[in-house]
């Protein structure tokens, strides 16, 4: 390992005398600049993986803790809280296709209530559990067709309204798919 200290560099406005600023080859390869204290990082500090990942923000005792940003080499980012070296409380993920998440994580999973925003125009605005829409949502289609009711495991379950573009509605049972329970059927013209 190859360690620089920087703690005499002006830049340092840390009032923790126990901190220090330095800049670290680690044996793997990685590298590390920021502030340190009792061998590891703790403070503000940015970190790149020889994978080609950079974390850059707050460290807690050598794990990411608090506000940072993390992006991989595909060109996808995460910013927002992380909490034990997990992305955990409100962040936006954008991926590298171009699709855009705001919402609420919990170790490193979407969590609680989120938007997405697709590459393809879609959108989901609604609750998450474990990483998958779970709970009552909102999925609009590029096409202007909409769904607005409960999710199971990412797909539609419960009871639901789908609207098509062409103004057609069906509010029934869903298990994936129309369960042919229908509750109401309403086109523009009426119920039927």
């Amino acid at each position: 390992m190859s360690v620089t200290s920087l703690s005499d560099d002006a830049d340092d406005c840390t009032t923790d005398s126990n901190l220090e600023r330095v800049r670290i080859v680690l044996p793997s390869g990685d590298f590390y600049t920021g502030q340190w204290s009792d061998g590891v990082p703790n403070g503000l500090g940015k970190y790149l993986l020889t994978d080609g990942c950079m974390y850059e923000g707050e460290w807690w005792h050598g794990r990411t803790m608090g506000r940072g940003k993390f992006s991989w080499p595909s060109g996808a980012t995460y910013e927002g809280l992380f909490k034990s070296g997990f992305m955990d409380g409100y962040g936006t993920y954008t991926g590298a296709c171009g699709q855009t998440y705001r919402g609420s994580w919990s170790l490193n999973l979407k969590q609680g209530q989120g938007h997405i925003s697709f590459a393809n125009g879609d959108s989901y605005d609604g609750e998450w559990r474990a990483g998958v829409q779970e709970g009552r949502g909102r999925y609009v289609w590029k096409s202007g067709s909409e769904y607005v009711g409960t999710w199971h495991g990412g797909t539609f379950r419960g009871v639901g309204l789908l609207t098509w573009t062409s103004g057609n509605q069906y509010d029934g049972l869903w298990e994936g798919k129309l369960l042919g329970q229908v509750i109401e059927a309403i086109s523009p013209f009426g119920r039927q």
